[in-house]
């Protein structure tokens, strides 16, 4: 017998548990803005003449990554349980956790590509390393 909610108060779809709807918004906020961020040292990579800064923005790339993908792949079995858990059927946001369960599933191979881009992306060797008028080389004073 299938129990139908009818309330005006917003409750957690996936067994009631706030933690996992926060979660959920809270892992998909912070991976957005830290792709927003990596996009903009993309962007910048020319103006960024720096060998070492390079090489850190890159492992930097590689740790988050992995992280994220670690995050997500918790994220996914977390969220899956709670919704399988979950006693009550309610009329809205049986999608939104289907949706969100789907997003956090599909997330974990995006990562991990990632994570492959930056392990297969060479840090670029110095003699690559374009040359801006009026600063210095970086192999040094030439002749």
């Amino acid at each position: 017998m299938e129990i139908i909610i009818l309330t005006s108060f917003l409750r957690c779809v996936l067994n009631d548990n706030r933690v996992a709807c926060s979660y959920a918004i809270t892992a998909g906020v912070l991976a957005f803005l830290q792709s927003f961020l990596f996009l903009a040292f993309d962007a910048y990579d020319n103006i960024i003449i720096s060998q070492k800064v390079k090489s850190v923005i890159l492992s930097l790339d590689l740790t988050f990554s992995i992280i994220w993908s670690c995050i997500w792949f918790v994220g996914f079995c977390f969220l899956a349980n709670q919704w399988n858990r979950s006693a009550h059927h309610y009329l809205l946001g049986t999608s939104s956790a289907r949706a969100s369960i789907s997003f956090a599933f599909f997330s974990i191979p995006c990562w991990v590509r990632n994570s492959h881009f930056s392990v297969s992306t060479p840090v670029l060797s110095r003699a690559n390393t374009p040359r801006v008028p009026g600063l210095p080389s970086p192999e040094g004073p030439v002749g």
